[in-house]
């Protein structure tokens, strides 16, 4: 089955798309030579200006899969097969743009360091872990880094293996530019339609040029880097720190499935808090979200206590209570279940907790801080404000109710006000 296709987008812009979402898009020998094919494909096609290198299902490509982290383990295998896609697109004809729209990671990220430009999501999760599975970088990874971002900040991302969110790579050189997913792929493409305007063979010149550092620095890498990738494997601990921490990343990559199957679940159930937004818009205000746990009988908010945030109940049930002042005795005022939300007023007002909110059941709710609120409010202010509008009038409701359960306590009859 094919894993990697070729698309015209518009005149002169062609996409290649590397699709095998059952694996997150990992490399090995088999997507490798694939990619390859493709490139030599498009090598031979006059009409192309600018190619688009694109990922899917919210992966660009996850590393090198666990399959062939074994066989370079076991040393069946080695990483020179790898070395041949970064150098089909170092001499590929005319510049390539890669659109990141998700996660890049280890030998993933390395690939897309060899397109002349970076569209990466502000969301998503980019970074060079191959330390934390115990072995050097490959794929050109300790020349091609330090030359796109320098000394420092090469040596922190190398030595810590941290994953970093696209908006924290914002202006560190890394990327051209980091926009909200939904909008990397139309970014990539006004950049793309820009450069297609130009004759051929002015890209193709200016290709050569700029890829030559490029292309001293994936030499250079090789020889020593696979001296390193021997070492590394000859060392009995490595296997099993592979197969320890790939397990690890597995879990970390998996929570964005998480949030796509979580927004889904929120938006067929008309979750008020989420009225008229789209899968995508909820998917990416609980992107900026915790996810807590709660045993029965756990306190989730207790009265007088500052508001660390809002809540939405995702699944099991709550009782918010308050506690006589002269008698000590508890008043149960209301109960939650799943899909409503708690603790907005003074999340809002910032004022004291004015109730306690116990859990029922086992819990697990989504909080939302003030500080991540005031964040989405600068980053996607549309989808922001449609969430408070819809705040608001679940604020209202719950007035109105309870301004109606009074009338009825002061009016057993119903009888009118005098």
């Amino acid at each position: 089955m094919n894993k990697v296709f070729i698309d015209c987008l518009e005149e002169g812009i062609y996409q290649l798309k590397i699709d095998d979402p059952e694996n997150e898009n990992r490399l090995n020998e088999e997507l490798s030579h694939e990619l390859v094919a493709a490139f030599d494909e498009l090598v031979d096609n006059p009409r192309m200006k600018i190619l688009i290198l694109t990922g899917s299902n919210g992966v660009f490509c996850a590393g090198g899969s666990l399959e062939f982290l074994r066989k370079l383990a076991a040393g069946k295998s080695s990483e020179k097969d790898l070395f041949l896609v970064p150098n089909r697109m170092l001499d590929f004809p005319v510049p390539i743009i890669g659109a990141l729209s998700g996660h890049a990671v280890g030998g993933g990220l390395t690939m897309a360091l060899y397109c002349d430009a970076i569209i990466a999501s502000k969301s998503s999760r980019y970074g060079v872990n191959f330390a934390n599975m115990g072995f050097t970088p490959g794929m050109g990874t300790t020349s091609i880094l330090p030359t796109i971002v320098g000394h420092h900040f090469a040596s922190e991302m190398i030595l810590t293996g941290k994953l970093y969110k696209g908006r924290e790579l914002a202006g560190r050189g890394l990327f051209n530019d980091v926009v909200p997913t939904a909008d990397v792929l139309e970014t990539a493409l006004d950049m793309a339609r820009r450069i297609a305007e130009k004759p051929r063979y002015v890209l193709e010149m200016m290709k050569d040029v700029l890829a030559l550092p490029r292309r001293q620095a994936l030499q250079e890498a090789m020889a020593r880097e696979h001296l390193m990738h021997k070492i590394c494997f000859d060392t009995p601990e490595t296997a099993s720190i592979i197969e320890a921490t790939y397990l690890a990343s597995q879990k970390s990559l998996s929570i964005e499935d998480f949030w796509q199957v979580l927004s889904q679940q929120l938006h067929d159930n008309e979750v008020k808090f989420f009225a008229n937004l789209t899968e995508f818009e909820i998917k990416t205000f609980l992107e900026a979200s915790t996810v807590l746990q709660y045993k029965s009988g756990d306190y989730v908010i207790k009265a007088g206590a500052l508001s660390e945030g809002m809540f939405i109940l995702l699944s099991g049930t709550v009782e918010v209570c308050k506690q006589d002042e002269k008698t000590r005795k508890n008043f149960v005022l209301s109960t939650f279940h799943e899909g409503q939300i708690f603790g907005e007023m003074a999340f809002v007002s910032q004022m004291p907790r004015t109730a306690d909110v116990v859990a029922l059941t086992d819990i697990e709710v989504l909080m939302l801080s003030k500080d991540s609120m005031q964040r989405l409010m600068r980053e996607i202010p549309a989808i922001t404000n449609q969430i408070l509008f819809n705040l608001s009038l679940i604020m209202c409701d719950r007035i109105h109710s309870t301004t109606q359960s009074l009338f009825e306590v002061l009016n057993p009859q119903h009888q009118e006000v005098k």
